[in-house]
């Protein structure tokens, strides 16, 4: 899938600044800003696809990275990653001409996250 190749080399990026600047955030959760991405891309497909299973310990997960997130001042980087996840599924999905396809890969590449 087209979209999880560039989307991987986002989410190490956005990791290893996290890990630079908080240690404590990066080792609670292995990598809330990961979680946190890729709990975007899960929304946008939700919203995109109309998938009617997403997994509530991802949410209570990200809600957890977030608290913690919001004590060391980090709060706005995971919610911008949060966005960067949400607006990378959208990009991909305006713009693919298989937006069927798009969504059956997205279920099967993530399926801790969501399917039909």
């Amino acid at each position: 899938m087209q979209l999880q190749a560039g989307l991987v080399k986002i989410g190490i990026g956005v990791s290893l600044s996290l890990s630079l600047l908080t240690p404590a955030l990066a080792s609670d959760d292995e990598n809330c800003m990961q979680l946190m991405y890729d709990h975007g891309l899960a929304s946008g497909a939700q919203f995109n696809c109309g998938y009617e299973f997403y997994n509530e310990n991802i949410i209570s997960r990200a809600r957890q990275c977030m608290a913690i997130a919001d004590e060391y001042g980090e709060g706005d980087r995971l919610s911008g990653a949060l966005a960067s996840g949400l607006k990378d599924f959208n990009s991909e999905y305006e713009s693919t001409d298989s937006k069927h396809r798009l969504c059956v890969d997205f279920a099967e590449d993530y399926p801790s996250f969501v399917h039909p």
